[in-house]
């Protein structure tokens, strides 16, 4: 029996050893079979045709499984609220490494990594507290971490099927349907980073699908998979997801679904394809993708909403997928502008506008500035000749549409922009082939036809005579000619400053129009014309804003999106702060051990709050409670009302330290400016923000300070009359804080001095505490005294002790208690009540068998040791200052950029930025 089994073994081995040399074989063969170059040639093809996906598993499936090598998921029994915080925290990590050219273990290892994910920590608080280590990358990106935290909490929905799985211990059954069905999360991409509008609801996130062909609700992947074009379901989730799609998502859904729908539609559903489907497509273009091109090409960065398929992508690599998918989309538009301009859906002319679905949408304002721009895109600032090509048969109709409806728009752009662009495209030739080159000339040809009038002032009068063709070649060679022999430098600059001038003016006014929207969240503003509507009318004639489809507007809404992250931070944080407050007004009283599921659905059903999520009803509870156990280690209500405003004053102070360390305010930005208008407005915002950056010098310097001060060195120097000429006079001051404003340095030592008399106060309760327990006879009287305030009820702490006798003959009891106990010392009367709960606690463990000395250990000295230990914690989450300096933090644009700036202020700015 034992010699068969051999033998199998046997055999499987060599099998394996078989199976082994030849994919190692096969892999030789494929290496030298590739052309020679880095390893991502084998990974990745040329922008011109579709990048290979990975296709065998999901997205979230292969994060968490290369996420944590060195620990196995299922051995956690992870939620999908820690998987979602596991992977958006991995994906942070690994951008990270890339960026520092650094090992992920080295940014954050791997099991600090798993914690945090345990512990979903949503406050910077929290944060610090579970990470023990001290790590300067975390500290770095504090702010960021904190929203990748939340926003994974908010979007943890998308991971309940792996989560099940590994419940289940099938992890290997997941696989996926569409390797298009990529996670969509919440993020701000124009907040830097920082704020990143996070909600505090769950997003529409994309499912998975099993082996067993399962799909879960997910309205993007459902749509793909589905082969109707339902037109319902296409606007509804445009609607949902479309500002959370990526680059590859959309560019799918545009693929495989809208030009499908747009070849089939009739005309009785143009309203609603214009205004549902292809308007907010367009403006996706406008924003999103202009962005992306305008880095690409001006910084030389790649910024997507993409997530990247393969995590251990290099960082050359990481550039090479990002610039494929901006690519890939720009392609796609340029097919979607082909098929609108199609024969199928453009009839007569002479019936252009109502038979034409090109001439629909240009006599609509509202879709015809983002599509006119796209077309600017295309021939003017985007780099990719396919693109362009396809768009040709669009321009046509355009043309065909403006002639035949005297569009003056669309004849004002074909004029000053199309054509233009279009002798550009034919002086400086690129990589186009000649075929194109004769396209694009037949483009201009009639372009200059629509225009030819003497009146344009494309001819003059002497040529009229002369036939139109001729007129043209020659016109067009002149044109050519002028383009290609002027020299680099010949740049009107005078015009451009001059439009910096006009622009920066209206810019401004934009920018105070905008902040004074406080009811962006209660309002809706999602569309041009919704903010058009609620615009001052004095605002739109000053400005000339005639339309929703003006550049102003569309400028307005990205100002907006940031002023509504803006506001959502602050107003949740009010709320977290409203809520605190109502937990200690909370019946039953909530104690350091309260935390218990019970408790949790009480505050979750808690009224009052509408807007704020559960999750973080849950976290308010937490940290309310680890803040309990330590300033409230024993319970009575005398103690609670005895100190809560000091209790009130330490949330207050941690709650609104993240608006002054976290918060990204509402600042001037330059991506709200043209391109050609960019290096003005930086050099201009970085002038006018010179009062910001000081203050962020200063601000950064007084936590170093505080830091500091957390050590003790300059504790003896606290209580003197003028600390801070004593400090400087004894060159005490490291010299790093030289440059720190003496104010600050005030409020720091006015603080500190606050925080040394608590620690005063909490070292000599522990002392009288321990002499009292040393003191036979004062214990014989002590225990009297909790006898008879036993008797009284004082311990019956379920209701507030209201009745007046009883009151009156508590407070003798607890004089009494405070004379014979902390005769010595000038406490507050709350110490004095946690006297005697601890006494009575001591009293109650003696009767167990335990020595006086160690029930006092247990009782007040792991309290007062525990208080100590996380003292520095508290110096540092409580540093909340009223100054000048935190003013301009918060609110720099209310600061500086001025309602009432002076003139000459500005003109300042803008002769330093043309200077520049």
């Amino acid at each position: 029996m034992f010699a068969v089994d051999n033998l199998e073994l046997k055999a499987q081995r060599e099998q394996k050893e078989a199976e082994g040399r030849k994919t190692a074989s096969q892999e030789e063969a494929v290496k030298k079979a590739a052309p020679s170059g880095t390893k991502e040639k084998l990974r990745f093809c040329t922008p011109s045709a579709p990048l290979p996906r990975q296709q065998d598993k999901p997205f979230e499936h292969a994060l968490l499984e290369k996420s944590l090598p060195f620990h196995r998921l299922k051995a956690h029994e992870l939620s999908a609220r820690q998987l979602s915080v596991l992977a958006g925290l991995y994906q942070w990590r690994d951008s990270v490494a890339r960026a520092e050219d650094e090992c992920t273990s080295y940014i954050l290892p791997d099991k600090t990594l798993l914690e945090i994910a345990k512990q979903t920590p949503v406050t910077a608080r929290r944060l610090r507290r579970t990470v023990v280590a001290e790590n300067k990358f975390l500290e770095h990106h504090l702010g960021h971490v904190i929203t990748i935290v939340r926003n994974a909490v908010a979007n943890s929905d998308a991971f309940e099927n792996i989560a099940q799985q590994l419940q289940n211990k099938r992890l290997e059954e997941l696989t996926v349907a569409d390797a298009k069905s990529s996670l969509i999360t919440d993020v701000d991409a124009d907040n830097n980073g920082s704020n990143s509008h996070s909600s505090d609801e769950p997003a529409v996130v994309p499912g998975f699908s099993n082996k067993q062909g399962h799909v879960s609700k997910a309205p993007f992947f459902t749509l793909i998979v589905d082969g109707s074009l339902d037109y319902s379901a296409i606007c509804s989730t445009l609607k949902k997801v479309l500002k959370w799609m990526g680059f590859d998502q959309l560019t799918v859904l545009i693929m495989y679904k809208i030009i499908p729908l747009i070849e089939s539609c009739s005309e009785e559903l143009w309203p609603e394809l214009v205004d549902d489907i292809l308007d907010p497509i367009f403006s996706y273009f406008r924003t999103n993708l202009h962005k992306s091109w305008r880095l690409f090409l001006h910084n030389g960065s790649v910024q997507i909403p993409d997530k990247t398929p393969d995590i251990s992508l290099s960082k050359e690599g990481a550039y090479k997928f990002g610039s494929s998918l901006i690519i890939q989309l720009t392609r796609a538009a340029s097919e979607l502008l082909a098929v609108i301009a199609s024969p199928k859906s453009n009839g007569c002319s002479e019936l252009v506008c109502s038979r034409s679905l090109v001439g629909y949408v240009l006599c609509r304002s509202v879709p015809r500035l983002p599509v006119l721009s796209l077309i600017y895109y295309m021939f003017g600032e985007w780099k990719d000749d396919e693109a362009k090509m396809m768009s040709v048969s669009f321009c046509y109709e355009v043309i065909q549409v403006a002639t035949a409806a005297h569009l003056d728009d669309a004849l004002s752009f074909i004029k000053d922009d199309v054509i233009p662009l279009l002798i550009r495209c034919l002086a400086f030739k690129s990589s186009l082939k000649s075929t194109q080159l004769d396209v694009l000339k037949e483009l201009c040809r009639e372009a200059f036809f629509c225009v030819q009038n003497p009146s344009q002032g494309l001819m003059s009068e002497e040529k009229h005579n002369e036939t139109i063709d001729k007129v043209f070649e020659s016109w067009l060679t002149e044109q050519i000619s002028h383009c290609t022999n002027a020299p680099s430098h010949e740049v009107s600059i005078w015009k451009v400053e001059e439009e910096f001038r006009e622009y920066i003016a209206a810019y401004v006014d934009m920018l105070h129009q905008v902040n004074e929207m406080e009811d962006c969240l209660e309002c809706d503003y999602s569309s041009p014309l919704d903010l058009f509507d609620k615009l001052k009318p004095d605002f739109k004639s000053k400005h000339g804003i005639d339309s929703a489809a003006h550049d102003y507007v569309w400028t307005m809404l990205d100002i907006l999106s940031r002023k509504m992250s803006v506001k959502h931070w602050q107003r949740r944080n009010e709320q977290m702060f409203q809520f605190f407050c109502g937990l200690f007004d909370f019946k039953p009283y909530i104690q350091h051990s309260s935390y218990d599921d019970s408790m949790v659905e009480h505050v979750r059903n808690l009224e009052g709050y509408p807007g704020l999520a559960d999750f973080l009803r849950v976290s308010a509870l937490e940290e309310f409670c680890e803040m309990l156990l330590l300033w409230e280690p024993q319970f009575h209500p005398m103690i609670r009302k005895g100190h809560e405003h000091v209790l009130r004053e330490i949330l207050h102070h941690s709650t609104y330290l993240e608006n002054i360390t976290y918060l990204q305010p509402l600042q001037p930005d330059i991506g709200d400016f043209p391109v050609h208008l960019v290096t003005y407005a930086r050099n201009y915002i970085d002038n006018m923000n010179k009062t910001y950056h000081v203050a962020k010098e200063q601000a950064r310097l007084h936590e170093k300070f505080d830091a500091h001060l957390a050590s003790g060195a300059l504790d003896q120097h606290i209580y003197k009359d003028d600390a801070l000429n004593a400090v400087l006079d004894d060159n005490l001051l490291p010299t790093q804080f030289s440059v720190l404003d003496h104010d600050l340095i005030k409020l720091s030592f006015e603080r500190r001095a606050k925080f040394m008399d608590m620690q005063y106060q909490l070292n000599s309760y522990y002392k009288c505490v321990q002499d009292a327990i040393n003191d036979e006879q004062l214990r014989v009287g002590l225990q009297s005294l909790i006898v008879e305030l036993g008797d009284k009820g004082f311990f019956c702490i379920a209701d507030d002790p209201t009745d007046s006798d009883n009151e009156s003959h508590f407070s003798e009891l607890v004089a009494a208690f405070k004379k014979q106990v902390f005769t010595s010392f000038h406490l507050p009367d709350y110490y004095v009540i946690r006297g005697i709960m601890d006494y009575r606690a001591m009293s109650l463990m003696i009767s167990s068998c335990s020595s006086w000395l160690d029930a006092f250990e247990e009782v007040v000295g792991d309290a007062y040791r525990r208080w100590m230990r996380k003292s520095h914690l508290f110096w540092m989450d409580t540093r909340y200052y009223k100054h000048h300096y935190y003013d301009v933090i918060q609110q720099p644009f209310e600061k500086i950029w001025k309602k009432d700036h002076k003139k000459k202020d500005m003109e300042e700015g803008i002769t330093y930025s043309t200077m520049e």
